[in-house]
């Protein structure tokens, strides 16, 4: 077995994929000594790191039926059009640990200081609290108030959060499931709005992907949309058959065990 540290990005519904990713990489014998996650990634990174196996996780989101739970709020309410309550009682149902010094592996959890920009890699603290902000798209979501400070979706500023790992000699493991799709007329609202957001946080995470020593990045997602709640379990295996399929265990092996 290798340990390594993983970060996980961002990706709406298709952070789910992340589960895939990391079922394939648990049979190959790599475990994760820490996570790191932006947006949906922290989801996946705190059950991870509340010591879920990701069948685990895989049954916890079959059973969770997001798109009945999508709540539209009044735009005068707050400053989003959505409430994050479906993520919030999910977490609530399902973690076992409060804070995140309680959890069995250390985990960070990135979210962006909507008064300046910076990304804010939590450490210590509520769970649920900090995983909400790192995934409330502005807009779309509320910011979270943290000790006075607004926080929005990680992505933002860092949507593959490898900064945390910088000091630690482990190996790095990224996953990104940000496909871009190419642009056409027919993408309509929701397919412009994953390709918007998607090339906004593009740069950021082609910065920290160079930090990475092996970046996994599963092919046949970019049919997905940031929102898509209906095709759940089709990204999971899509992201688990690309690993066991395309990737090579005995050279990512030997890489990380270089």
């Amino acid at each position: 077995m290798i340990q390594v540290n993983i970060a996980l990005s961002g990706g709406g519904s298709r952070g789910v994929a992340h589960v895939g990713v990391l079922k394939a990489l648990h049979e190959f014998g790599i475990e994760p000594a820490a996570m790191s996650g932006t947006s949906a990634g922290s989801i996946v990174g705190a059950l991870i790191c509340d010591g879920f196996t990701t069948e685990e996780i895989i049954e916890i989101i079959r059973k969770f039926e997001f798109k009945n739970r999508i709540n539209f709020q009044s735009f005068r309410t707050g400053t989003g059009f959505f409430s994050m309550e479906p993520v919030t009682q999910l977490l609530k149902k399902n973690l076992r640990s409060k804070n995140i010094e309680d959890l069995r592996l250390p985990l960070y959890v990135t979210a962006a200081d909507f008064n300046t920009g910076k990304a804010h890699a939590f450490s210590t603290g509520n769970i649920i609290e900090r995983v909400v902000a790192s995934c409330s798209i502005p807009i779309v979501f509320s910011p979270v108030y943290i000790e006075g400070i607004p926080y929005v979706d990680g992505g933002l500023s860092c949507n593959l959060p490898v900064d945390p790992y910088l000091k630690d000699t482990k190996k790095i493991v990224g996953v990104n499931v940000n496909p871009i799709v190419a642009y056409h007329n027919n993408l309509g609202f929701w397919g412009n709005l994953d390709r918007t957001l998607n090339l906004f946080v593009k740069e950021s995470g082609m910065r920290h992907q160079e930090k990475c020593h092996l970046l996994v990045e599963p092919k046949g997602l970019e049919k997905f949309y940031l929102f898509d709640s209906k095709h759940m379990n089709d990204m999971i295996e899509i992201a688990y058959t690309y690993v066991v399929s395309h990737l090579n265990k005995e050279e990512i092996l030997t890489k990380l065990e270089e």
